[in-house]
């Protein structure tokens, strides 16, 4: 666990860093405290997502029961007891 001392000497150690790339990598490890799922995803995998959530809300899915049942009727071979 950090200490008040330590904490203190980041905090004086920010304040005066002059180094752009630094200062950038500390800004993402700030937002990626704040957001972090969504800053770990590539955008074509956050365009997929929200391609899907679009599709829930406007009840375009399947339920996994119909998916399912679906299968067993393409498929009855792979389902005999």
């Amino acid at each position: 666990m950090i200490t008040a001392a330590e904490r203190e000497e980041l905090v004086e150690w920010v304040k005066n860093l002059e180094d752009a790339y630094i200062l950038q990598q500390l800004k993402d490890l700030k937002m990626n405290e704040k957001n972090e799922f969504e800053t770990n995803i590539s955008k074509p995998e956050k365009a997929a997502i929200d391609q899907a959530l679009e599709s829930y809300q406007k009840a375009k899915f399947h339920t996994h029961r119909e998916v399912q049942e679906s299968i067993k009727k393409k498929f009855p071979e792979l389902f005999k007891d």
